[in-house]
């Protein structure tokens, strides 16, 4: 049943309502070396890729992989349809909208609606990506938000949007950015990454967000090595007192908040390739992952999770799994 309200108070709430994205087609980007640079975090088979098929549509040069890419979504979305979780998706965009900013990067996406917004308790936030081929992902969603801001008990706010600047340059972007996969409630609490990369959020966009938020809540910084995008790269709390990390991702140490918990660890290569630490977190305890992670299955099995899997890896291979793709409306501690 739809919900009257917007609440997402912790990661690991149970999941009542939320936003998944969609798969479009798009251009693959002319290559260079400094485009490499601006991606380095993607999976090595998307890296070849960049390469292969450079100027070229993705539905035209693996029609296999495009449709099995749509597949893929669609299939999780039946999944949480099936457990009664109120769905939304954003909107397509027009063939204005995914003309914007083409001058900057080919490439479009609506597949992974975590990042164009933040919901934090009754917040709903338009982020402010740092990649110019994201910048128009928040066009299929603001109807969303408008509705939600006339017909739910929520604050919406929209980050000043940044400046326009080549991809290939976003490395020495100085905006404030703040995109929803380095973001993590935990109650008052708010986890941030913020990646050495400098690939997504920055300093500037933190910093907007602790302003933003006030005394209400408390806004911790997450330093991550420079291979990784997000924090959610190497994170999945998976309750309160358990997650799965990846330990190389955490530069300056684990933060405070979970310390002394219970891990399952993944790889470097896992994180980054196979997206093992960006789990869906369908309620305390409850667990959904990428069908090639039976080892991290098995584990969380031995902890008393409950654990679901779904195959995700014509999605992963674009550098964003299962939580990358959906963004909680509602989701709390019952």
């Amino acid at each position: 049943m739809q919900q009257k309200r917007v609440n997402v108070t912790h990661d690991w709430g149970t999941l009542k309502e939320v936003v998944v994205g969609r798969v479009i087609d798009f251009r693959y980007p002319e290559y260079s070396e400094k485009l490499r640079q601006s991606v380095a975090y993607v999976p090595e088979k998307m890296q070849k890729q960049l390469r292969d098929y450079a100027g070229k549509l993705f539905s035209e040069t693996s029609p296999g992989d495009y449709e099995r890419a749509v597949a893929q979504v669609e299939n999780l979305v039946e999944f949480l349809e099936k457990r009664n979780i109120v769905i939304h998706r954003p909107r397509a965009l027009s063939d204005e909208e995914l003309r914007a900013y083409y001058e900057f990067s080919s490439f479009s996406g609506q597949t992974y609606a975590r990042d164009s917004m933040i919901v934090i308790g009754n917040h709903v936030i338009e982020a402010a990506l740092r990649q110019p081929w994201r910048f128009k992902e928040r066009f299929g969603l603001r109807p969303l938000f408008e509705q939600l801001a006339a017909e739910r008990d929520c604050h919406y706010a929209v980050m000043p949007p940044p400046s326009p600047m080549r991809q290939e340059d976003i490395q020495s972007g100085t905006g404030a950015y703040l995109e929803g996969g380095d973001v993590f409630p935990f109650g008052k609490d708010v986890l941030v990454g913020h990646s050495q990369g400098n690939f997504a959020t920055s300093m500037k966009g933190i910093e907007w967000l602790r302003n933003y938020l006030g005394d209400e809540y408390t806004v911790h910084t997450v330093a991550l090595g420079a291979d990784y995008l997000h924090l959610d790269d190497g994170l999945a709390t998976v309750r309160e007192g358990l997650a799965i990390i990846c330990p190389d991702m955490f530069v300056e140490g684990l933060p405070d908040l979970i310390k002394g918990w219970e891990f399952i660890n993944v790889t470097k290569y896992e994180a980054l390739n196979l997206l093992a630490g960006n789990g869906m977190i369908l309620g305390p305890n409850e667990i959904l992952i990428d069908k090639r992670l039976p080892h991290i299955a098995e584990q969380l099995d031995k902890k008393g999770v409950n654990v679901h899997t779904i195959e995700y890896d014509a999605i992963t291979i674009f550098a964003g799994g299962l939580r990358c793709s959906h963004h909680p409306l509602v989701r709390e501690l019952d």
